[in-house]
């Protein structure tokens, strides 16, 4: 490729260096054997046994880090269309196939090294909520950096210099760089300047790629809260029981589907845009094209279609997912749906007690019922706010909004207690009666907020319940 370093092409021959586990194992194997000499000098024949031993256990630990699952394997015959559109995208721009294709759990689209193959990761989250041609671009800028001359090393390298470069445009600046991200980048600079500017010129329009570079933080952002909000519902044990979630993705996808992202009204800013200039310079005019731009998480009409995943899958991923591996232990995993109604009985309780709390230091006393509580949240809701958090500042706070979300919360509690049930284990505020009726809760207390009829529904709900 032009426009690299010439340097780089004589990294080529050096790839086996740097295969990750390789130089371990040689090292085990190479113990072993010296250990089955020695023990040969005493013991005759037990030497060749230690001998094989290591270096058979040396090789089981090798082949299975290689070989490891880092995600669901994309083919042409599992996921054919995710598969296609890496195809046609490595097609239409000259560029090698991948030798492998992830799906895995995080947010991001990212080309790797990983024991001297070429992999494409494409982050589950991404793939549900970009559209068709967002995606396109991340995946062709990725296999433009998977294809640079001398690749498996120049990847490795590029690729830590763009994390150094992404922490220190994203934390606000040098001061919050460590002193490794600073040489990092001086020492990879050229190299990874070279290789990013190779890979954002073949993109065909660079405005979409700028937009979908955007676009990453807000969904990074979105499927955390969810994550987190659903771990924490899972948190105490029905029971003697503690349950694991496994369709965690897809009910992401089916909560924004129905509700939209929780990151809502989110524009592009001057200093994001300068931020992602500093990750892909040549991206830097486009990206300051879109400041003033609002960046919504919503499912796309042409989104790449993802097929249905096994339980395997999905467990494997709803693993990943967390950050402690251990979390998933003896828990039994169960989907939204399948999962006891008990869990989301007991999270709305624990989001109702706050404000009751709040409500409770308002009247220097326990409301009577939920529908006291409800109209104290309407007739005084700043100084409920200033109950919850007296951290915040009245002339901050929105009357209205305060009213939707504290009423929801009591409305939540009030009818799951009472035979009501979630109609979408992912939606906690899409609720449905034993007859079938279901009931928008946060349409319904959005209105209550001002509007009169809709209030005296929330109460008639609230009492009955």
């Amino acid at each position: 490729m032009s426009g690299l370093p010439p340097d780089v092409g004589r990294l080529r021959g050096w790839w086996f260096l740097f295969r990750p586990y390789l130089g371990w194992t040689a090292l085990l194997s190479l113990c072993a054997v010296w250990f089955g000499v020695l023990v040969a000098l005493q013991w005759d024949g037990a030497g060749p046994f230690f001998a094989m031993l290591g270096a058979a256990f040396a090789l089981w630990w090798w082949l299975s880090s290689r070989y490891a699952r880092a995600g669901v394997a994309v083919t042409g015959s599992r996921q054919a269309d995710v598969h296609a559109l890496v195809r046609e995208t490595a097609g239409e721009r000259g560029l090698p196939m991948p030798d492998r294709i992830w799906l895995d759990q995080d947010t991001r689209v990212i080309g790797r090294v990983r024991h001297g193959r070429r992999e494409l990761v494409i982050g589950l989250p991404v793939a549900y909520v970009l559209p068709r041609s967002e995606l396109t671009a991340l995946v062709a800028h990725e296999l433009s950096v998977l294809a640079t001359p001398g690749s498996t090393l120049a990847v490795r390298l590029y690729r830590r210099w763009a994390a150094a470069v992404e922490r220190f445009a994203y934390l606000g600046g040098r001061s919050c760089s460590s002193q490794k991200d600073a040489a990092v980048q001086e020492a990879f600079g050229a190299l990874g300047e070279a290789i990013e500017r190779q890979a954002d010129g073949g993109l065909p329009d660079a405005q979409i790629a700028a937009l979908a570079v955007l676009r990453l933080k807000p969904i990074r952002v979105d499927f955390d809260i969810f994550h987190t909000l659903t771990l924490n519902e899972l948190t105490e044990p029905v029971g003697h029981r503690r349950y694991a979630i496994e369709d965690i993705h897809d009910g992401w996808r089916r909560r924004v589907a129905i509700r939209g992202g929780y990151v809502t009204g989110l524009d592009v800013d001057a200093e994001h845009a300068v931020a992602v200039g500093q990750c892909h310079p040549g991206l830097t005019a486009a990206a300051r094209a879109l400041v003033g731009r609002l960046l919504e998480v919503t499912v796309p009409v042409d989104a790449v279609p993802v097929s249905q995943l096994s339980r395997r899958e999905r467990r494997l991923l709803a693993r990943m997912a967390c950050i402690d591996q251990r979390w998933h232990r003896r828990r039994r995993w169960r989907t939204f749906q399948t999962a006891p109604a008990e869990i989301w009985r007991r999270a709305a309780t624990a989001r109702a007690r706050r404000p009751r709390e709040a409500v409770a230091k308002v009247l220097g006393r326990e409301p009577a019922d939920s529908a006291e509580a409800a109209e104290v949240i309407r007739t005084r809701p700043i100084d409920v706010a200033l109950g919850w958090n007296p951290d915040w500042k009245a002339e901050d706070i929105d009357p209205d909004r305060i009213r939707a979300a504290f009423s929801l919360d009591l409305l939540e509690d009030a009818l799951l207690s009472h035979r009501w049930l979630r109609a979408d284990a992912a939606v906690p505020d899409l609720l449905r009666a034993a007859d079938g009726t279901e009931l928008d809760g946060r349409e319904l207390t959005a209105r209550a907020a001002s509007d009169s009829s809709a209030y005296a529904e929330l109460l008639r709900l609230l009492s009955e319940a």
